[in-house]
Parts: C-alpha cells; sequence; structure tokens
C-alpha cells in the first residue's frame, strides 16, 4: 500500500491545519482581545472587540450572519439567528 505524507500523518493521527496562517492570525486575534479585555464581560463586549480587532488586521468575516436550517433536505423558513448576548441560549 502506497500512502502519501498527508494520508500517513492522518493514520497516526496527526491531522494538518488548513490554512494554517490564517488560522493563526484569528487566533491571534481572539488571544489579544482577551488579553486586553480580561474574562469579566458578557459576550457582546468580546464580540464587538473581536470585529474591531479582525477588521484592524484585514481579516474579512461576516458579524452576526444568519444560517439557513434545512429539513429533509428542504431550506427552513427560519433561519438560525446569532444570539443578542450570552444568556439567550
Amino acid at each position: 500500500m502506497h500512502t502519501n505524507n498527508h494520508e500517513w500523518r492522518t493514520l497516526i493521527g496527526m491531522t494538518e491545519i488548513l490554512l494554517k496562517d490564517e488560522v493563526h492570525r484569528i487566533i491571534g486575534c481572539a488571544f489579544g482581545v482577551y488579553n486586553d479585555l480580561g474574562a469579566v464581560f458578557l459576550e457582546p463586549i468580546y464580540q464587538e472587540a473581536f470585529e474591531r480587532e479582525l477588521a484592524e488586521q484585514k481579516i474579512p468575516f461576516e458579524a452576526q450572519k444568519r444560517l439557513q436550517i434545512f429539513f429533509k433536505g428542504a431550506p427552513l423558513i427560519n433561519y438560525l439567528k446569532p444570539p443578542t448576548s450570552g444568556s439567550d441560549f
């Protein structure tokens, strides 16, 4: 059996991170927000700060995007709407 390097790493439990540089930049933004604000606020504060940090780093994003939900292959009329605060779950 012939396997390439990617297949071999997957077989031994090591997965390759897709878009590694982009992932590191986004995680860096999240840690930057956390390091600056600490862990004392509700989710909307972090949401706004994270949006600002992403914009400052010129990382494209869509804030509070509504997600279409499908049931048995057909779209539902209602969307999954992001919570407006950390207590909406």
